[in-house]
C-alpha cells in the first residue's frame, strides 16, 4: 500500500541554498528556528507546510515564481522585502533566481509556541498570507537575531528567548487576521508587588547563572506568556533587558567597590566573557567598565 504523503515539518532542513551559519552555531541559538541563506536560487517541486514561515531578502534582490494549482504568482523583491507564507500553504512549484542576495527564514511552528508558554496565546492559523511586504521592525528583530547568532549567542538563553516572544507578538499584531492594538493585547497583565519582590530576589541570587524565561516564570508563579507581559506592563523592558540591567548594577558595584579583575567580574555577574562584559557595559553606560572604576576612584 502507498504511505500517504506528510507535510512538511521544516522548509529550513534541507533548504536548497547554502546556509551561512554552520551547524554549531545553530545550535548555540535557543530562539525560534531559522535558517541563513546565501540566496543563489533554485528549483522545488511540490510542497505543503503545516505551520507558518517568514521568508526575508536581507540584501540584494530576487525573483519568485510559486504556483498554486493552476495560478502563478510573480514576485520581484528587493532587499528589506518579506513574505509570510502557510499555515497549510500548498505550492506546486518554487522557482527563485536571485542577484548578489541573502535570505532569512523563520519557522512559527507549533512545538517553539508550545516550549515559549505561548501556545494559548496565539494560533497560527490567525496569521494572514502575504506574499509581499516590508516591516521595518520585524526585519530589524531578524536582523538582530542572525547578528547574535553570528557571534556566537554571547547573551544566552534568555536574549534568545525574549527575541522569539517579541517577533511572535509584533507578527500575530501586525499580521494576524484578527489584529489587535498592543493595549488590548497587553492588557492589565502587570506584576504584584509579591512577584516583583521574587523575581528581583530570583534574579540578584543568580546573576552567575543561566537564567531561563521558564526560571522567571517560576520565582513569579506565571507562566511564560503572561510573564513577557509583565515585564513590558511593569518594567517597560523585555525579561533578557531586565535580567541585563540587573548585571550591569551588579558589575558597577564591584568595580566601584572591588579590586576584582574583570574576568572575575564576568563570571560573576552572568556575562559570557570578559569582552563580552566590555561590549555590553561600554554600550549601556557610555564608559569601559576600566574608565568606569577609575571614574569612581577619582
Amino acid at each position: 500500500m502507498t504511505k500517504l504523503p506528510t507535510p512538511t515539518n521544516s522548509l529550513i532542513e534541507g533548504y536548497l541554498e547554502p546556509s551561512l551559519l554552520s551547524e554549531e552555531q545553530l545550535q548555540r541559538w535557543k530562539g525560534l528556528k531559522l535558517g541563513y541563506f546565501n540566496a543563489t536560487g533554485f528549483v522545488r517541486g511540490y510542497v505543503w507546510l503545516e505551520h507558518p514561515c517568514i521568508g526575508l531578502i536581507s540584501s540584494g534582490a530576487a525573483l519568485g515564481s510559486l504556483r498554486f494549482g493552476i495560478h502563478n504568482t510573480e514576485l520581484n523583491i528587493g532587499s528589506g522585502t518579506a513574505g509570510l507564507f502557510g499555515p497549510h500553504m500548498e505550492v506546486n512549484r518554487f522557482k527563485w533566481q536571485c542577484n548578489k542576495a541573502t535570505r532569512i527564514l523563520v519557522e512559527l511552528d507549533s512545538s517553539t509556541y508550545r516550549r515559549l508558554g505561548l501556545e494559548d496565546v496565539f494560533l497560527g492559523k490567525d496569521l494572514q498570507q502575504n506574499m509581499e511586504f516590508n516591516d521595518s521592525k520585524m526585519n530589524g528583530l531578524l536582523l538582530g537575531m542572525i547578528e547574535e547568532i553570528q557571534q556566537g549567542c554571547p547573551h544566552g538563553e534568555l536574549f534568545a528567548e525574549s527575541m522569539s516572544h517579541g517577533l511572535i507578538r509584533h507578527v500575530h499584531l501586525h499580521h494576524g487576521s484578527s489584529r489587535q492594538s498592543p493595549t488590548s493585547f497587553e492588557g492589565k497583565s502587570r506584576f504584584s508587588a509579591r512577584q516583583f519582590s521574587k523575581l528581583k530576589e530570583y534574579v540578584r541570587a543568580n546573576l552567575s547563572a543561566k537564567i531561563t524565561m521558564q526560571n522567571l516564570a517560576d520565582a513569579a508563579g506565571a507562566n511564560q506568556a503572561f510573564l513577557f507581559r509583565g515585564f513590558r506592563n511593569t518594567f517597560a523592558c523585555s525579561p533578557h533587558q531586565y535580567v541585563l540591567s540587573e548585571r550591569i548594577a551588579a558589575a558597577k558595584r564591584m568595580l566601584a567597590l572591588s579590586e576584582s579583575p574583570l574576568v572575575e567580574i564576568a563570571l560573576m555577574t552572568g556575562f559570557s566573557s570578559h569582552s563580552h562584559l566590555c561590549t555590553v557595559f561600554s554600550r549601556q553606560t557610555g564608559l569601559s567598565p576600566s574608565e568606569f572604576a577609575l571614574n569612581c576612584r577619582a
